[in-house]
């Protein structure tokens, strides 16, 4: 079983939807802190068998991926940004079944990089977009080329970029065949 059909929690959704991830958690004995993030070392993941759920054993076992993406939008300052890897990183564990994704603004991915790989945390950095094109004349874009030595997963096609950017589908094609290019996972928002 998973936490939603597609397997993953999103620690930044609109408020009406937080209500059913939360209730969806809830209803699995998993309780979720005050920013929304789930304290998955306490209290496992769904797949934990019938005695860990009755406090008998409490280890996190995982038969799918579990996938934790934190899309920080235009928040965090490289501060707040550090403080927060520092005080969530070590609290995740580590299993290889469970995926958690940072995705800063383009302004700190370089310097959370650094604090994950320096504190050795099995979290993974994402871009929160790419561009559609190769490095070159686009001001304002980040090239996939450029951003593939700080990300393993980019968000593609977000309805917030659809909305007030204009991307199209095609933008959106070519955004993932970029980052497909350059080894870069996409997630295409649907």
């Amino acid at each position: 079983r998973v936490i939603n059909r597609h397997g993953f929690i999103s620690t930044n959704c609109p408020d009406h939807m937080k209500g059913l991830q939360k209730a969806l958690l809830k209803q699995e004995g998993i309780k979720v802190s005050k920013d929304f993030m789930v304290d998955l070392q306490k209290y496992g993941w769904f797949g934990i068998d019938e005695p860990a759920r009755r406090g008998t054993k409490n280890r996190l076992t995982m038969s799918k991926n579990l996938w934790i993406i934190a899309n920080w939008k235009s928040n965090k300052t490289i501060s707040e940004a550090l403080d927060w890897i520092s005080k969530v990183g070590p609290q995740i564990p580590k299993n290889e079944n469970l995926k958690v994704v940072v995705c800063p603004t383009f302004s700190v991915l370089s310097e959370i990089k650094k604090a994950i790989q320096v504190g050795n945390f099995p979290i993974m950095t994402g871009s929160q977009d790419l561009s559609p094109f190769s490095q070159g004349a686009y001001t304002g874009e980040e090239a996939a080329l450029l951003l593939k030595p700080l990300v393993e997963l980019s968000i593609i096609g977000h309805s917030e970029r659809r909305k007030h950017f204009k991307e199209t589908d095609e933008m959106v094609r070519n955004k993932v065949r970029q980052a497909i290019e350059n080894n870069i996972v996409p997630l295409v928002c649907v």
